[in-house]
């Protein structure tokens, strides 16, 4: 249910003469009806918290948790509905169906707030980041055009006293985890949303004040920066890159699942001495009688972990923890006078693409490495 359709009912209960205190409880009544169903989606909203359970060191994730939670809403919702009863029994309608107005769109402000952020990640999406990227855009556009137009009109620059003050280039910077399915794939989709959060964190971390970031979509991120040093995209963009390939991600995973993992890799092994190269899939799957897409995403996913847990050291359980690690493949872009922002985005991508196709894990700037 929409905002608006939330209170449809109410707003045009309220057009109507609130006479007596039955129409009141009426009204009233339909209120908390109308806010149960909100706390319902807010507690839903909490599970998922939950079934992520991952700590995120992002500041303000707290607040988010506790709104998803109701504890803030709550108070508020309250409060809100005691001063609209107020009004109502003063026999004040108009400031009655002001406060309903008034209220729909600061539910509606809210609701847009909360939809702005990737649900996982919580990074801003791309809705956001194209509305927030795009208003850095025009701020130094606005800036080039002015430098632009003094050099054109010298004798103007005496008259002008003041100029927007945001100088600096504008570049793109867009990241792709370089064969993401692997892992999704080999360790299952809650390994590969680890992963994501992991990463995200790490791109939050190197984020200025001024910098706009966002999880694209899929395992993509992007940044847009403003900087008055010319190889800033290139320095953040690098130090993103060796911050991703340092990262360390526990995964915990069903002992059988490392154990079958650990006979492929074996197979691998004693398969690659016999013949001289490495084997197919097919070849490790004859040898272990396992499945050959199984076999397959096994051994696509094997350079990807770092280390084992000794499964007699892990509390005689059923579960152990294995240490992935992850790069990511970088293009970056900078911006030109008459490029809108799909234009430096697409750039950005092409390139990342070119990252790809030349090994992964490096950055191509403007078509060079």
């Amino acid at each position: 249910m929409s905002l608006e359709e939330k209170y449809t009912d109410v707003l045009q209960e309220s057009k109507e003469p609130l006479h007596d205190l039955l129409r009141l409880q009426q009204l009233e009544e339909k209120v908390l009806e109308q806010e149960m169903l909100l706390k319902q989606q807010q507690k839903e909203n909490a599970l998922l918290w939950k079934r992520v359970g991952i700590e995120r060191p992002a500041e303000g994730a707290a607040s988010v948790v506790s709104f998803l939670e109701g504890e803030e809403v709550e108070e508020r919702v309250a409060r809100r509905w005691a001063e609209l009863k107020d009004a109502f029994e003063r026999g004040d309608e108009t400031r009655g169906q002001g406060m309903l107005v008034a209220m729909m769109n600061e539910d509606e402000k809210r609701g847009e707030e909360i939809g702005s952020l990737d649900a996982l990640t919580q990074l801003p999406n791309r809705k956001l980041f194209n509305i927030e990227a795009g208003e850095m855009l025009s701020r130094v556009r606005e800036y080039v055009e002015y430098q632009t137009y003094l050099k054109q009109n010298p004798e103007r620059s005496e008259r002008r006293t003041e100029e927007p003050i945001d100088r600096g280039e504008f570049s793109i910077i867009m990241f792709d985890l370089d064969h993401f399915k692997r892992i999704n794939d080999a360790f299952g989709h809650a390994a590969g949303d680890t992963v994501l959060v992991r990463v995200a964190d790490v791109i939050r971390s190197q984020k200025r004040a001024e910098d706009v970031v966002s999880r694209y979509g899929g395992e993509e991120f992007i940044v847009a920066i403003r900087s008055h040093n010319p190889g800033a995209r290139v320095i953040v963009a690098e130090k993103i890159r060796r911050l991703i390939e340092q990262l360390a991600i526990p995964i915990r995973l069903p002992l059988a699942t490392i154990e079958t993992m650990k006979t492929c890799q074996a197979a691998a092994r004693t398969l690659a001495d016999q013949l001289g190269r490495e084997p197919e899939a097919q070849e490790v799957a004859a040898e272990t009688g396992l499945h050959v897409e199984k076999v397959s995403n096994i051994l696509n996913a094997l350079p990807y972990i770092q280390s084992w847990e000794d499964p007699t050291g892990s509390g005689g359980g059923d579960t152990a923890m294995i240490v992935i690690r992850v790069t990511a493949s970088i293009g970056t872009a900078k911006w030109h006078l008459g490029e809108a922002m799909g234009d430096i985005i697409q750039t950005a991508d092409m390139n990342l693409y070119e990252a790809k196709k030349r090994g992964r894990n490096r950055i191509v700037v403007d078509g060079v490495e």
